[in-house]
This record gives C-alpha cells, sequence and structure tokens, in this order.
C-alpha cells in the first residue's frame, strides 16, 4: 500500500472514529432525556397515585370509626366488638411502613444502580 493511501485510510478511520463518537454521544444525551421523562412520570403520576390511595384509607378507616363509635354509645355492640381495635391500627402502621420502605427501596435502586 502507497503512503496516499495508508494516509487516505487514517483519514477514514478518523472520520469513522468521529461518527462513532457522535452516535454515543447522541445515545447518552437520549438515554439522560429517558431518565428525565421518568422521574418526571414518576412525580407527577405515580406519587400522587399513592396519595390518593392513602387518603381512601384514611377516609375507611374514619368512616369504621364513626360507626364504631355510634354502635358502642348507642349501646348496639360491646366494647370487645369494636370495628377498630388495636390489630387494626397496627396493621396500617405497618403497611404505611412497608409501602414508604419499597417506595424507598424501588427509588434507591434506580438512582444508585449496583453496576
Amino acid at each position: 500500500m502507497s503512503d496516499a493511501d495508508e494516509s487516505a485510510q487514517r483519514v477514514d478511520d478518523v472520520e469513522l472514529d468521529y461518527r462513532q463518537g457522535k452516535i454515543i454521544e447522541e445515545a447518552q444525551a437520549n438515554s439522560i432525556k429517558a431518565n428525565d421523562a421518568l422521574r418526571k412520570m414518576m412525580t407527577e403520576e405515580i406519587l400522587p397515585l399513592f396519595k390518593t390511595i392513602n387518603k381512601y384509607v384514611l377516609l375507611i378507616v374514619g368512616i369504621a370509626m364513626a360507626i364504631d363509635f355510634c354502635l358502642v354509645f348507642t349501646g348496639l355492640a360491646n366494647a370487645d366488638q369494636r370495628l377498630i381495635n388495636s390489630n387494626v391500627i397496627m396493621t396500617l402502621i405497618g403497611a404505611a411502613t412497608v409501602q414508604l420502605g419499597s417506595i424507598m427501596f424501588t427509588i434507591s435502586a434506580y438512582l444508585f444502580p449496583k453496576t
């Protein structure tokens, strides 16, 4: 191969490397945009869903407590027949703790991958 052919080959290799570098940069930029979109979706859609679910659970518990108080104070039920007892309260606290823990684990696993 002549010097001109080798020089032309080197120019082609440099140009190819440059194009590959641009492709990699573009892929990284697209990945960053996709991550931003995912974070935005988590913030705008998933977290309000958790808030709504927890509000409804509290509403249901509040209604059950109101019915419970009415039944006990009118004498239709005894104190040991209550709907809302210590087991219900402990279950709700445990479920809220598990829910928060799973959310935090998922978010931290996404933000700090083990790669």
